[in-house]
């Protein structure tokens, strides 16, 4: 089995590029140092143990005479950390950004000189995403640039007009190459897709509502640093945004084509359906096919508390003749059914996966939480000693209501079941250490990983390289598991680990 740990010494849109490939900094070799002995923050690895990206601070950009650096509260400080692209292992070719990659690691979405590409790992193939957008100044919590569905088969990218004002939205097959265009009305601040992928959203704008004179989104004050190398603390102030801009209006479309789309009263996207205020107070399923179907009636007056992608049903809270009384219901294609009712102040329910098909509720007038199933359309009281931190088809994590998870229970609900759980590991030792730093800070990946190859391949790919190149990996181990760096972390002046990593094999 092989785990990547910390080495003694303590990452024309249907064409292929023809470029020169830069020269490896060092042999290719799996089973040497990856990285460079400078700060690192971890970026990505290969599912099967073939590149994994970095970002290191190697040169004293703050002139101060030394490298380093360390983590604040807001991010990174100290000498400028950089993404690396390392294939095999050496100390890899500098990239501008990297987006991301296919659930198998076989593609690649990154920026490098400039361009944007989608490197094919096993092919050794590079395509150049021609005239893609790729400023991401737009002041929104993840990337302007790429957007990738939940299942990392597609991504979204921005290809601007030149003849007018706009932009063509592309959804792209990874695997295929394969392209559906949109074309947007206005200027694009963000396009991305619905949970399940059945939808593109895009916020775009299309209204000078500033009056200014011109169309524009909500900018960044400061340019982002690339994904892998920013911290993951965006600070109580969040995105800076500079000047004055438009509103944007969120657009919708079937992710395998059609025409972008207003919804007026969108509430938000659910499986092949967009829920939306109707007339009257009504919440109208909008689905892919075109069909409006009433999934709540308008005497509920309703407010969508939650909603079940996968069962199609929806959490609503329906107000009475008394304003402070709410009538839980389940509601879908079929289904209207009323669950129980709340005393509050506010409507408040849990948040999480739209896969789940369990969430809870809660009762000012008693002081009490509710779990509803949305599948067998029942809630049962959680116990008033216990509070719920996570929902599952089985059953429903408790713990004390005052204090930690020193105590666990797996409650069954249907059978009015306790069961005594172990003490809650922290989160390394539950993920699996298999990497550690001497002050103890630790990477660590999801799944025990397989067996490095027998003989490490003798070269890798660059992310550009000659057209016509045939030459292919060595065989990879396949299902290797993502890896999450939980090492820069602190919240305070706390150097940054050094590298390089190399692959070894864990004892057992």
């Amino acid at each position: 089995m092989a785990a990547l740990a910390l080495a003694s010494c303590g990452g024309g849109v249907r064409r292929t590029i023809a470029a020169p490939r830069p020269a490896p900094a060092a042999p290719a070799d799996a089973s040497g140092p990856i990285g460079s002995a400078h700060p690192f923050t971890f970026g990505a690895a290969d599912p099967s143990a073939r590149w994994v990206v970095l970002c290191q601070a190697r040169e004293d950009s703050d002139g101060d005479g030394a490298i380093a650096a360390w983590t604040t509260r807001y991010g990174a400080e100290g000498d400028a950390l950089r993404p690396y692209l390392i294939f095999g292992s050496g100390e890899g070719q500098a990239i501008d950004d990297f987006f991301g990659q296919s659930a198998d690691g076989e593609e690649l979405v990154l920026i490098q000189r400039g361009r944007l590409l989608v490197h094919h790992v096993g092919a050794r193939r590079t395509e150049v995403l021609r005239g893609a957008d790729i400023d991401d100044d737009a002041a929104t919590l993840s990337t302007r640039v790429v957007s990738f569905d939940r299942q990392r088969r597609r991504i979204a990218y921005l290809v601007p007009r030149r003849r007018e004002q706009g932009a063509d939205v592309a959804v792209r097959t990874l695997k295929t190459g394969h392209e559906v265009r949109f074309h947007a009305p206005g200027p694009v601040a963000h396009a991305y897709f619905s949970e399940g992928g059945e939808w593109l959203l895009v916020e775009a704008v299309i209204e000078d509502t500033n009056h200014d004179g011109e169309l524009s989104y909500a900018r960044r004050a400061e340019a982002p640093q690339p994904r892998p190398c920013w911290r993951p603390f965006l600070g109580c102030a969040g995105i800076p945004i500079a000047g004055d801009y438009d509103r944007e209006i969120l657009h919708v479309a079937p992710a395998t084509g059609g025409p972008l789309r207003v919804i007026p009263g969108r509430l938000r996207t659910v499986g092949p359906w967009v829920l939306a205020l109707g007339p009257r107070g009504a919440i109208i399923a909008h689905g892919l096919d075109g069909s409006v179907t009433e999934w709540v009636p308008p005497t509920c007056q309703g407010e969508l508390l939650r909603a079940s992608a996968g069962l199609q049903r929806a959490l609503v809270a329906c107000r009475g003749e008394r304003p402070d009384v709410l009538s839980i219901e389940i509601h879908g294609p079929g289904v209207h059914r009323t669950i129980g009712s709340r005393v509050v102040h506010s409507v408040r329910s849990s948040w999480g996966d739209f896969e789940v098909e369990r969430f809870t509720t809660y009762d000012d007038r008693d002081d009490a939480t509710y779990v509803v199933d949305m599948r067998d359309l029942r809630e049962w009281r959680v116990p008033d000693d216990r509070r719920v931190i996570d929902t599952f088809d089985e059953g429903v994590v408790l713990v004390p209501r005052v204090g930690g998870a020193a105590k666990r229970w797996r409650w069954s609900p249907a059978e009015d079941r306790l069961e005594a759980l172990p003490p809650a590991p922290d989160e390394a030792s539950e993920r699996g250490v298999f990497a550690e730093a001497k002050d103890g800070r630790r990477l660590v990946m999801l799944n025990p990983p397989p067996a490095l190859p027998a003989d490490p391949p003798d070269e890798q790919p660059a992310p550009t390289q000659d057209e016509g190149d045939d030459s292919t990996h060595s065989p990879a181990p396949r299902d290797f598991t993502m890896i999450v760096d939980l090492s820069p972390v602190a919240l305070h002046r706390d150097p940054i680990p050094l590298g390089p990593l190399v692959w070894r094999r864990p004892q057992r």
